[in-house]
């Protein structure tokens, strides 16, 4: 069923925040909405950017990639694989979990991860292989912030100072520049900020994350 994403986005708003985090990151019933709701992520900071976005979408099955979207209800599909991107080690699950025993309102920051972008490797390392990828788009939700990393500087800057090196296949990079996406978007743990890694590296939206 083709839907407009604008209005998955308001549906899914009137109600994620009064199941919690716990509920909606890890229950699998609402694992497609979390999916609507990447999609929206982008899709608004195309838009406010002024670049041409679809405006429709529909949930396909597996094999095929996680959506086929419209710019209008009779352009050519546009097909968009969602994933997403954890610090390494962590587990919603659990954190919501300990959460829950303890009744901890704020948590403590951990330090930053020795290897933080071991993630981004294992999921785009993965997705680049996919057959589908030679005619959809791969599109990254990033869950991780600055506090799990070494250095603040402006999310754009951190992401694009590292995976612009990706350009071999190695033990701790893959080789983005063989990618057949037809593009690889990013978006921020904030929903906001928005990327362009391929084929070309475009800041579409700043992320509001202080550097």
């Amino acid at each position: 069923m083709i839907k407009r994403i604008i209005e998955e986005r308001s549906r899914i708003d009137g109600y994620k925040h009064t199941v919690g985090g716990a509920a909606f990151f890890n229950d699998p019933s609402y694992r497609e909405d979390f999916e609507w709701l990447i999609l929206s992520y982008l899709t608004s900071a195309l838009s406010a950017a002024g670049w041409e976005c679809p405006e429709y979408a529909e949930k396909l099955l597996p094999p095929e990639p996680d959506f086929q979207t419209y710019l209008t209800l009779s352009s050519s599909p546009w097909l968009v694989e969602t994933t997403e991107v954890l610090c390494p080690g962590y587990y919603r699950s659990d954190f919501h979990r300990k959460a829950a025993r303890s009744g901890r309102k704020i948590h403590d920051i951990p330090d930053p991860h020795p290897e933080p972008w071991s993630s981004f490797l294992y999921v785009i390392r993965k997705k680049l292989g996919k057959p589908y990828s030679g005619r959809s788009s791969l599109l990254i939700y990033d869950d991780m912030t600055a506090s799990d990393f070494p250095d603040y500087r402006p999310w754009h800057e951190r992401i694009f100072t590292q995976l612009r090196t990706w350009t071999q296949d190695s033990a701790s990079t893959c080789d983005l520049t063989k990618s057949r996406y037809e593009n690889i978007f990013v978006v921020d743990a904030s929903g906001v900020g928005a990327l362009r890694l391929h084929p070309h590296w475009d800041v579409i939206r700043e992320s509001p994350f202080p550097s």
